[in-house]
């Protein structure tokens, strides 16, 4: 039996599990890390954007105009410890093919991709179609991103306003 405080391995084998009682559901466990053990870090797959595959791709991710990840780059001194500003990231691609190629960037520009905004809009408009179609999406969720996506001007706006940076900032 358990008591207060007490570790146990976790099934992963780097998590040790604090069990606390609790009265209304018996024993309450919280994973505790384990520092002095190593863990593998894993990743979702990505496309070749590096936009994740797995889940529901909303219109940002599957109409893209850059790079969205769920993690961020660091130089050295990490932020060891630190967990709090693991918001994300986004690489904006290129506006041109000049521009692309100038910066050694294998993403296809915004240009290459879409062609003209009313291009990228209309993209849009038929991603959020087939979400409202599988019931993954309001209707009214829909026309916003529509209506945005009609307000960007992607090939002539380096980045969709209001658009997360490196770390959330």
């Amino acid at each position: 039996m358990l008591r207060l405080g007490a570790y146990s391995p976790s099934t992963a084998g780097n998590i040790a599990t604090a069990c606390i009682p609790c009265p209304a559901h018996g024993l309450t466990c919280f994973p505790r890390p384990d520092p002095s053990r190593q863990y593998r870090a894993l990743v979702s797959r990505v496309d070749g954007d590096g936009n994740e595959v797995a889940g529901i791709r909303l219109p940002d991710i599957a109409v893209p105009l850059g790079t969205h990840t769920g993690w961020n780059i660091y130089a050295e001194p990490f932020p060891e410890g630190e967990l709090c500003d693991r918001d994300g990231s986004f690489a904006p691609f290129a506006r041109t093919r000049a521009e692309r190629v100038a910066s050694g960037d294998p993403r296809p520009s915004l240009e290459e991709r879409y062609g003209t905004s009313a291009r990228y809009a209309s993209r849009t408009e038929t991603v959020t179609r087939a979400l409202v179609q599988m019931r993954l999406l309001l209707p009214e969720d829909a026309e916003r991103f529509v209506e945005a996506a009609r307000s960007r001007r992607p090939v002539t706006l380096p980045v969709a306003p209001g658009r997360l940076r490196r770390g959330g900032k």
